[in-house]
């Protein structure tokens, strides 16, 4: 069964894809230290988010290919990586964007997977998302990556097929 996960970027790392230009390009791969370590697989979905003033940013979404090592990577990209023990090549991917806002109703509605039931996200005041919540990896429950799937359609990103 694919399960669902979320990645978080830091504002850095989303500043320095704006910088290079990157905004807009297919979100074919990211990299971290963790995906092994939360069972991340081929067939599964990553939504890369970032919380920037207590507000949730989806960056985009990809279906993995493949987990690699970085040398794998480093070969199946047109680009150099950053450095990271886990390596996802994305199946498909949206674009990948740094200014869509998540509404606020829809990231109260997320739920995380935890050992014994699932968990939202915390907030340190109404509205106001705690940015440690989504550091590293998180399992979302299939329910919320619906929630997170609408929005991207409403926004018509376009979705690439690894050949």
């Amino acid at each position: 069964m694919n399960r669902f996960f979320t990645q978080y970027w830091t504002n850095r790392t989303c500043d320095d894809h704006v910088i290079y230009g990157r905004s807009g390009e297919l979100l074919d791969h990211t990299a971290g230290n963790r995906f092994r370590e939360h069972g991340v697989e081929a067939g599964d979905t990553v939504y890369v988010v970032t919380v920037r003033q207590g507000r949730l940013f989806l960056v985009g979404r990809m279906t993995v290919w493949k987990v690699c090592d970085e040398a794998e990577a480093v070969a199946a990209l047109d680009y150099y990586p950053w450095e990271a023990k886990d390596h996802l090549l994305a199946a498909s991917a949206t674009r990948a964007r740094f200014d869509f806002e998540v509404p606020l109703e829809v990231t109260k509605r997320l739920l995380f997977q935890s050992s014994k039931f699932s968990k939202p996200p915390l907030f340190i005041e109404p509205g106001v998302l705690d940015h440690q919540t989504l550091r590293g990896v998180r399992e979302l429950d299939p329910a919320s990556a619906r929630l997170l799937d609408e929005l991207l359609l409403g926004d018509e990103r376009i979705f690439h097929s690894r050949k």
